[in-house]
């Protein structure tokens, strides 16, 4: 893994740390840089990094839950799903996972 996906998990650990302190302005802050490094490196590689896309953005959506941002959480929640909607889903070793029946 090169440096940007580690700078996004860095990002997103200092937001959930940032949250435990509850500094949510900053937990927000860092958690909006992941998401942007996220969504630029799904773009080529959505097996490998939609997952944590997905994560993130769930993690964005509590912080703006606790936020009273309600609409802005129901958003991230909702991009947070369509990642993880079947068909969209990854399987091992970031390819695409096989359709249930």
């Amino acid at each position: 893994m090169g440096p940007i996906p580690k700078l996004a998990g860095s990002m997103n650990s200092l937001s959930n740390s940032r949250s435990e302190l509850e500094r949510w302005e900053d937990a927000l802050a860092a958690n909006e840089e992941a998401v942007g490094i996220y969504q630029d490196l799904t773009k080529s590689r959505p097996g490998t990094f939609g997952p944590d896309l997905g994560g993130t953005l769930s993690n964005q959506s509590m912080i703006l839950l606790t936020l009273r941002r309600q609409e802005d959480a129901l958003a991230a929640n909702e991009k947070a799903a369509a990642i993880g909607r079947p068909g969209r889903r990854p399987g091992r070793y970031g390819k695409p996972a096989a359709p249930r029946r």
